[in-house]
């Protein structure tokens, strides 16, 4: 399969439907916002994607108060997955593994992610039916574990002290500060 047929049964089958039901697109990535919360799709090209024929998927939690990695205002859409505290394979976001699942430093480019190699494929229907099942079922349980104060505790508890993990419970301290929560009694 070319890269033309597969981005055309991607934006059929994965990119369009989830925009019925309040995902927003930002090129060929997905947004989903629920109040401070954000649930991004990102679609990815590594170095040797286009020549392999190959594309690359992950999901990605944050909240919308985090700074970015410089310390700026975090803009609407972040394509960058190092922004993002929380990155999951798509294939398993399923509820048993949130069941088992705990903070897991992944920073600054050593995340996992999903990988369709679509040259190999004459039809990638399948494959991205079940990513998009996955994303409807799970990506939105793992916004609503995610509260501020359980994200604070998850990279306090397991973090490894890495520069971004210090901006983000520094983000979350403040924030759960001015809603009245005191982050000293989260552990």
């Amino acid at each position: 399969m070319d890269a033309k047929a597969f981005n055309q049964q991607y934006e059929d089958l994965v990119a369009q439907p989830p925009v019925k039901i309040g995902f927003r697109a930002h090129g060929q990535s997905l947004f989903y916002v629920k109040r401070e919360t954000v649930l991004a799709i990102l679609r990815l090209s590594l170095k040797g994607s286009g020549l392999l024929r190959e594309t690359h998927f992950v999901a990605c939690v944050r909240h919308s108060f985090l700074r970015t990695l410089e310390k700026e205002p975090a803009r609407r859409f972040l394509i960058e997955p190092n922004e993002y505290p929380f990155k999951f394979r798509i294939s398993e976001l399923s509820r048993e593994i949130q069941r088992e699942w705990h903070y897991s430093p992944c920073n600054l480019g050593h995340w996992k992610y999903d990988t369709i190699k679509f040259g190999d494929l004459t039809d990638a229907t399948l494959d991205l039916g079940d990513m998009l099942d996955q994303i409807n079922k799970y990506g939105t349980a793992w916004m609503e574990r995610l509260t501020p104060a359980e994200s604070l505790r998850q990279i306090k508890r397991y973090g490894e002290d890495a520069y971004c993990e210090r901006i983000w419970v520094e983000d979350y301290e403040a924030f759960l500060s001015k809603a009245g929560m005191p982050s000293e009694t989260i552990q």
